[in-house]
């Protein structure tokens, strides 16, 4: 992101940078659970099908 952009950025996020400020509000959850399913799809690479990838992320979710 080049020193040019950052104004334009801080202005386009600007309510969802003051509602974290206020309400103390963290995203961990959401990038814990994009994390992780993000995980279970790199170990499902190679399967010929989708058919044994909807019962991964409930095994790495319990973890």
């Amino acid at each position: 992101m080049g020193s040019v952009q950052w104004p334009g950025t801080i202005k386009d996020h600007l309510w969802g940078i003051l509602n974290a400020v206020v309400l103390e509000v963290s995203n961990g959850l959401s990038e814990g659970l994009n994390s992780r399913i993000k995980m279970t799809k790199v170990h499902s690479r190679g399967f010929r099908n989708r058919s044994g990838l909807p019962m991964q992320p409930t095994s790495t979710l319990e973890g």
